[in-house]
């Protein structure tokens, strides 16, 4: 709405028009027009044309040249780009979950030998460079052993709040925060030593918080039998499945109670609760206070 220049006092009416259309994935979309461009013109299309149709981009007839001439211009003055032994220095400290040596290889990296993203603006060059980085950070940390939902959320979330900053230095800090911020989840979920089976529970279980989770659909994605799986995850984790479930629900919970004002009922049903009595019992059990309470203390503390 900000790109169509959509007035503020619009912009309600215009949300609620489009949460009333439908959703269609673009695979669905683009055979919808293929067969009404069949009915109307009697003319059978491949999808490989249409996307191919669809995607043309002319570069302009001196984008050659110029590729050649900035290429002849770096030898002739020897203005390399950084090493890709760099990347994959950084890549591997991230992987690793290694902050100092992270730090220190950033340090090192001389800002003269990173290459050009955009010639009309500096803040525009150090957003997309950013948004390089973050997105090497986002892989090294799925490569590392986090989460791969929640690494994506991050790289998002970073990205985001940098494209709202209007000063170069302080996208070069935010570069640097997000990098640690992959890099210290990355130690944390590493210094937790687990077989591949419980770490696939334990990621099926935080994409899925929301739906029914149950021991068969676990069994199926680990390929074990399921008494088997309880008894390894049990083991590894020192909770029962059951009970993990429960308490990353009731730790979610604690989420909305803090973020959202919706009711207790409201987030109880939506992590899939039995009931409100329910709700109120396990998050008793792990947090010592009821929902109701546990808000009211967080709004005493001013949050």
């Amino acid at each position: 709405m900000n790109d169509n220049h959509i007035s503020y006092r619009d912009q309600p009416r215009w949300k609620a028009y489009w949460s009333s259309l439908p959703i269609v994935n673009r695979p669905r979309l683009l055979h919808i027009a293929m067969i009404a461009h069949w009915m109307i013109n009697q003319e059978a299309l491949e999808i490989t044309d249409v996307l191919q149709y669809g995607y043309q981009h002319v570069l302009p007839t001196t984008f050659k040249d110029n590729v050649e001439m900035a290429i002849s211009t770096h030898r002739e003055f020897s203005i390399f780009h950084q090493s890709m032994e760099s990347e994959k220095r950084l890549f591997e400290w991230i992987r690793t979950g290694n902050k100092t040596e992270l730090i220190k290889q950033w340090i090192d990296i001389p800002y003269e030998k990173v290459g050009v993203l955009s010639k009309r603006s500096q803040i525009r060059n150090t957003k997309n460079l950013a948004i390089c980085c973050v997105a090497i950070a986002m892989r090294a940390a799925v490569s590392g052993g986090l989460y791969e939902e929640l690494a994506c959320t991050l790289s998002d979330l970073h990205i985001q709040q940098i494209e709202e900053l209007n000063d170069v230095k302080a996208v070069e800090a935010a570069i640097v925060h997000a990098l640690v911020d992959f890099t210290e989840r990355v130690g944390q979920s590493q210094n937790e030593r687990m077989s591949k089976p419980t770490r696939d529970c334990r990621e099926y279980i935080y994409k899925h918080l929301y739906e029914d989770i149950t021991v068969y659909n676990l069994s199926e994605l680990t390929g074990l039998n399921g008494n088997y799986l309880m008894q390894l995850f049990k083991k590894q984790t020192g909770m029962t499945l059951i009970n993990y479930v429960q308490k990353q629900r009731v730790e979610e919970a604690k989420k909305l109670l803090k973020i959202t004002s919706d009711t207790t009922s409201s987030i109880g049903s939506r992590l899939r609760f039995y009931d409100q009595s329910h709700f109120i019992r396990v998050f008793k059990k792990y947090t010592g206070v009821t929902p109701k309470k546990y808000r009211s203390a967080l709004q005493t503390e001013g949050y």
